[in-house]
């Protein structure tokens, strides 16, 4: 059985190789690699759904590194129409990731009572550039850009570093000590 999701997921790869998915056949995880020095794994930096507060019936979620939030209550991830899914280990569906803006954090919410996808600019890229050690991954990209991403210190209570689309276009200040990152879209 391994086998045949690993042709499928293969053969998927080579024809969507440079053209922007968006849907994708299989659940994944997301990694990011750093893109201006050396990475310590093969996929990268794995990355989960961090604690961000809470309010009457919605939960917050922000993209942070496991490293800095070392929980996985969200252990895949879905790509559907553009819209990305996060579920839970009983495989709920529940979270979905927020609308994106330059200079903004890679947000999520929870409701059970508002389940509608909230934005589906979200796509998968097949290309070249986000091969390691010869296996390539699809990237994450948005408004079909895979290269405007990175990880900053959000500089809150907890210490979580965070993923952040565009921080060129952030408030003076608010995201500093930032690098650049691939988030690579790894199979579960």
């Amino acid at each position: 059985m391994f086998y045949v999701a690993l042709l499928l997921h293969l053969s998927f790869a080579v024809t969507a190789l440079g053209q922007a998915l968006t849907t994708l056949p299989f659940n994944f995880t997301l990694a990011a690699t750093n893109l201006t020095l050396p990475n310590a794994n093969s996929t990268g930096a794995p990355l989960v759904l961090g604690t961000d507060g809470a309010s009457t019936g919605l939960e917050y979620y922000t993209t942070s590194t496991w490293y800095t939030y070392p929980y996985d209550d969200y252990p895949t991830l879905g790509l559907l129409d553009g819209e990305l899914q996060a579920f839970t280990k009983e495989g709920e569906w529940i979270t979905n990731a927020t609308s994106l803006t330059s200079g903004s954090a890679m947000l999520w919410m929870t409701s059970r009572l508002f389940s509608v996808p909230l934005f589906s600019e979200y796509s998968a890229v097949g290309n070249d550039s986000a091969s390691v050690n010869n296996i390539t991954y699809y990237s994450l990209a948005v408004f079909n850009h895979t290269d405007l991403w990175s990880l900053c210190p959000d500089g809150g209570v907890g210490g979580q570093t965070i993923v952040v689309y565009n921080v060129s276009a952030a408030k003076s200040g608010e995201f500093t000590d930032c690098y650049d990152v691939n988030l690579n879209i790894v199979p579960a």
